[in-house]
């Protein structure tokens, strides 16, 4: 098959590189994927995988400019071997979803299963889903939210997952319809701004920017250990703090 390709999301624009199966090549060619486009300040992104096509839906939380897009990802190779993706703003499709306006969208997880979209809005405090095109809205979480942030789905459980970075800290678990709500850790959590799932062995992984270390569960809250802990020093301005994560076969991201 072909290679995998790890997506990157700056500010404003998706970059992509190809990983190997079990490193990652710090030399790798990097292409474009999203170039840099008017009112886009990038949030969180998934991506969907179909049979004949691969979705990238983006959370764009530009002031006054707030809102969920998406576009369809295909690469290219040059002649040269150089990859090649031309994409412009006709090429993004804006996510309209019924009696939902978009405060400050944040991240943003694909349920690849059912088709239906994830994401946390600091705005509003809340944790919403719909389906790929918007319709079927459903809020998941809508009280003792602070600052929501990351979001994970697992179809296989079918659990939603969500970290709140603001006052009591917390990560949360839900069912894919919003009950059985659940706090799976609450305690020695700070800046939980990153989270990812290792869909193989079955655990959940975060990034505490404030804490500086990159932490893990078994999806029960169980079984807690540091993976890694960075280099002491002033979260706020050391670029050592970790603040998204991935998890790909035996790599982090």
């Amino acid at each position: 098959g072909e290679e995998p390709i790890l997506f990157i999301a700056t500010r404003n624009e998706i970059i992509g590189t190809q990983v190997q199966k079990n490193y990652y090549d710090h030399s790798a060619t990097t292409h474009t994927i999203l170039p840099e486009l008017q009112g886009i300040k990038i949030g969180g992104m998934d991506v969907y995988q179909g049979n004949n096509e691969v979705m990238v839906f983006v959370t764009n939380h530009e002031k006054n400019q707030s809102s969920i897009f998406s576009f369809k990802h295909k690469t290219n190779k040059t002649p040269s071997g150089r990859w090649r993706r031309d994409i412009g703003d006709s090429d993004v499709q804006k996510l309209n979803v019924s009696n939902v306006e978009f405060s400050q969208p944040v991240d943003i997880a694909v349920d690849w299963v059912s088709k239906r979209l994830y994401w946390t809005d600091a705005g509003s405090r809340r944790i919403m889903s719909s389906n790929f095109d918007g319709s079927q809205p459903l809020t998941i979480a809508k009280v003792n939210l602070h600052k929501p942030e990351a979001i994970v789905v697992d179809p296989e459980s079918r659990y939603v997952f969500w970290s709140d970075w603001g006052i009591g800290a917390k990560i949360e678990r839900a069912n894919l319809d919003g009950s059985d709500r659940q706090t799976l850790v609450s305690e020695r959590i700070e800046w939980p701004r990153g989270l990812a799932m290792d869909y193989q062995n079955r655990r959940l992984y975060w990034a505490d920017a404030r804490r500086k270390t990159i932490e893990s569960i078994t999806l029960d809250g169980r079984n807690r250990h540091v993976v890694y802990q960075f280099p002491s020093g002033n979260a706020t301005t050391d670029s050592e703090a970790p603040y998204k994560i991935d998890v790909f076969e035996n790599l982090l991201y």
